[in-house]
């Protein structure tokens, strides 16, 4: 018999969550002890089942949103004005934590963008099945959403491309990050296109983890209040 996709969803998921004690001690029915043999799956659910299986079990890329975690620090430079003027630089600070037993990398930043205080929220992840990175970013700057899917090789670079609205379009828009991965450093680089179709570096940031031992020598958030310069400007 023909089984929806739906119904045979069901049925992977309540294969795949084992049953509670409760329910392996249930009362015998009429005298008669219950059935304990597994139900029997077609070809078709034990091929769903597997595919979920596959799709929802952590792997290997994982493991890189879970080096992604804890308190980092950043420096970052942005050219607002274009690339002939000089940049706009600020420092700031995020907090990321992983969510879904380790499939989700959840980040909160805070900074200050032209004067004025800055916040932003992104998620990231890995899908299985489509084998490819993903993001989401949204920030007080914007009342939209931007969201990228990338690859990243074995060297640590990672290579997004992303859509977002563009305010002055209302279309939208694709620009282009690249983010490398070295130890407890992070480099990102990102992308926009100019009039006539040009690509431009816009902005760059470096990261750096809290718990690097010379993390207050490479960046001056790092150091405790007691030691941090005067001029050295940081979120909490």
């Amino acid at each position: 018999m023909h089984r929806s996709p739906r119904s045979l969803l069901i049925v992977a998921i309540f294969l795949v969550i084992p049953p509670s004690a409760e329910a392996n001690q249930a009362a015998p029915v009429g005298g008669q002890a219950p059935n304990e043999s597994s139900p029997t799956m077609s070809a078709e659910e034990q091929a769903m089942m597997a595919a979920w299986q596959k799709a929802m079990t952590p792997g290997p890329q994982h493991e890189l949103l879970k080096r992604m975690a804890g308190t980092w620090y950043f420096t970052g430079k942005f050219w607002m004005g274009g690339v002939d003027k000089p940049p706009a630089e600020t420092t700031g600070r995020v907090e990321r934590s992983l969510i879904h037993g380790g499939r989700v990398l959840v980040e909160s930043v805070k900074s200050e963008m032209l004067g004025q205080p800055f916040e932003g929220h992104g998620w990231a992840g890995f899908d299985n099945v489509t084998q490819k990175y993903w993001s989401t970013w949204t920030d007080s700057m914007n009342t939209g959403i931007m969201v990228g899917y990338g690859t990243c090789d074995q060297s640590g670079v990672c290579s997004f491309t992303n859509e977002h609205p563009d305010p002055m379009t209302g279309q939208k828009k694709m620009s282009r990050s690249i983010v490398r991965h070295e130890g407890n450093r992070e480099f990102h680089e990102l992308y926009d296109t100019g009039p006539g179709g040009k690509e431009y570096k816009w902005a760059e940031l470096e990261f750096i983890n809290s718990q690097t031992p010379d993390c207050c020598r490479m960046h001056c958030c790092c150091c405790p209040e007691g030691v941090r310069p005067k001029w050295c400007k940081c979120k909490s």
